[in-house]
C-alpha cells in the first residue's frame, strides 16, 4: 500500500512542526476537525536525554539538566531542537519510495533526524491498511519500541501511545491523530 504524500502546513525541511504552533491549531478546534485535517500518525519527540529508557512510567517532557546536558549539546549534536518537535508518517513530495516512511540522519529522509546517534537511513514505517509497522534498517545505535530492543530488518506492529528510542538521544511517542490532538490540549 502506498502512503499518502503530503507537505504538512508549517513543517521544517526535516519534516517536523513545533508543539506549539501545532497545540494552537488543535485547541482552536474539535478533535473530529483536527483528525480529518491530519489523518495519519506522527511521532512526538517527548525526550532527548541518553540512558533513560522510554516506557509508559517516565515522566513526560522531562528536560535533562546539569552534567547529562552539556554531554547532549557535545554528544548529540543538534539533539535539542527536535525536543518537542511533531512529525508526521507521510511522504515528503519528491521522496521516493511509496511504501514506506523513511526516518534517518541523511536528508533524503522523509523525516530526518539529524543527530549523530541516529543513522543516515535509520529505520522505515510502513502500514498495510489497518496497522503501522516499525523496521530498523540495521541501523548503528539500535530502536527500541516501549524499552525493548527490536530485531534489525523485521516489521514490528506499533500502536498508539507506543514509546520509540532512535539511536541513543531521541525519544518518541506514536500517536494517532485523536491521542494527539489530546496531547497538544492537555
Amino acid at each position: 500500500m502506498s502512503i499518502q504524500t503530503l507537505a504538512v502546513p508549517g513543517t521544517s525541511k526535516e519534516g517536523f512542526v513545533s508543539r506549539d504552533a501545532l497545540g494552537a491549531l488543535a485547541r482552536s478546534q474539535p478533535v473530529q476537525s483536527f483528525a480529518l485535517q491530519y489523518a495519519f500518525p506522527a511521532l512526538y519527540v517527548f525526550d532527548i536525554a541518553p540512558g533513560s529508557a522510554p516506557s509508559a512510567a517516565s515522566a513526560d517532557e522531562t528536560v535533562r539538566d546539569g552534567p547529562q546536558l552539556m554531554t547532549l549539546m557535545q554528544k548529540g549534536g543538534n539533539v535539542l531542537r527536535y525536543l518537542y518537535e511533531v512529525g508526521f508518517l507521510v511522504k515528503r513530495p519528491g521522496n521516493p519510495f511509496p511504501k514506506f516512511v523513511s526516518i534517518g540522519r541523511a536528508p533524503n529522509n522523509d523525516l530526518v533526524f539529524a543527530v549523530e546517534s541516529v543513522s543516515k537511513f535509520h529505520g522505515y514505517f510502513t502500514n498495510d491498511g489497518s496497522e503501522w509497522a516499525l523496521t530498523d534498517y540495521r541501523s548503528t545505535n539500535g530502536t527500541q519500541l516501549n524499552g525493548k530492543q527490536l530485531e534489525p530488518a523485521v516489521a514490528t506492529p506499533v500502536k498508539s501511545g507506543d514509546r520509540i528510542r532512535f539511536g541513543t538521544h531521541l525519544c518518541a511517542e506514536f500517536l494517532a491523530p485523536a491521542s494527539l490532538h489530546a496531547k497538544l490540549c492537555g
